[in-house]
């Protein structure tokens, strides 16, 4: 019998380890490049040659459509696209909980929205198209450098805010169309407000250069990350 062909991240492959019967039936048997359900047939006794249901070890025949086996096929096939998702957004995020670690980073990204919103917000409208595009300072060979470049073009602050709202928008519609309930996504990006506040408070108070303000959406989240990782 060959080995099971199982998922990346082992889910179904920890269910077939477990088989401890006669392995002419067991589960994950992959025949002619095809995993089978490999359950017992009643008429002639063969390995059922049905694929299993996705995310479960043997097909609907024999006992995948159970509702309790098919809440668990379906988690584990949830838990394995928002894995998928976590590889491509932040692939340093931790797999243990890959549903939770992507409400998470919702979370963090809605927070880092909102504060991002409310600095576009108290901007005067001519800053919004003309403002500080880069600002040097330090000590050079003739002394102190303080120099600072105003130009016609998109204010950081509007810059940084479009792109943390796309990146917010595109992992909320990969987290749905991975089967997470919408309810807990809506339930994560709201609870990121709550957190913004805080946030606000503490960079507005740093005063911050152009060149500093670039690392929010790196730091930031790492921040929000390690805040709701504590929590769980």
């Amino acid at each position: 019998m060959k080995p099971a062909r199982v998922t990346d991240d082992g889910t179904v492959a920890a269910v077939v380890a477990k088989w401890k019967g006669d392995p002419t039936y067991a589960p994950g048997q992959v025949v002619n490049g095809k995993t089978i359900c490999g359950a017992k047939k009643r008429k002639d006794q063969e390995p059922c040659g049905a694929p299993p249901i996705n995310g479960a070890t043997r097909c609907g025949r024999h006992g995948a459509k159970a509702p309790a086996v098919a809440q668990k096929a379906k988690e584990r096939v949830i838990e394995t696209n928002a894995r998928g998702i976590l590889g491509r957004i932040d692939p340093e995020a931790p797999r243990e909980h890959p549903v939770e670690t992507l409400l998470n980073l919702i979370r963090a990204k809605n927070a880092e929205v909102q504060w991002l919103r409310s600095k576009v917000q108290a901007l005067e409208d001519e800053e919004l198209v003309w403002g500080l595009a880069s600002h040097r300072e330090g000590l050079g060979p003739e002394g102190p450098i303080d120099v600072k470049e105003h130009r016609a073009d998109q204010s950081v602050w509007w810059k940084l805010l479009r792109e943390a709202e796309n990146q917010l928008a595109n992992w909320i519609t990969m987290a749905l169309k991975a089967g997470v309930e919408d309810r807990r996504v809506r339930l994560a990006e709201s609870q990121g407000g709550a957190v913004a506040g805080a946030i606000r408070q503490i960079l507005d108070g740093l005063n911050l250069t152009t060149e500093q303000a670039a690392l929010i959406p790196v730091l930031v989240p790492q921040a929000l990350r390690q805040l709701t990782g504590d929590a769980q």
